[in-house]
């Protein structure tokens, strides 16, 4: 089973905002975990994808799989 890592880092002062096309999307970082823990590989995408370095991240819930889309498990972090 594939892993994928979703989260969301925000400081007070950012707005996240995206667009696609005419639509206003939420963009999060995410990717695969590369053989890594997921706390390990949030932590990674964060800074890769944003530039900010978070000291921990929380796991409050894993989605998955679900079959009509991925098979993968999504783990979600703040």
């Amino acid at each position: 089973m594939r892993r994928e890592t979703n989260g969301l880092g925000a400081r007070p002062a950012w707005d996240v905002r995206a667009r696609r096309g005419q639509r206003r999307v939420l963009h999060l970082p995410g990717g695969g975990t590369g053989g890594r823990a997921p706390e390990e590989a949030a932590l990674r995408e964060l800074d890769e994808e944003t530039g900010v370095v978070a000291a921990e991240v929380r796991a409050p819930t894993v989605i998955g799989p679900l079959p009509a889309t991925t098979t993968a498990r999504t783990h979600l972090f703040l």
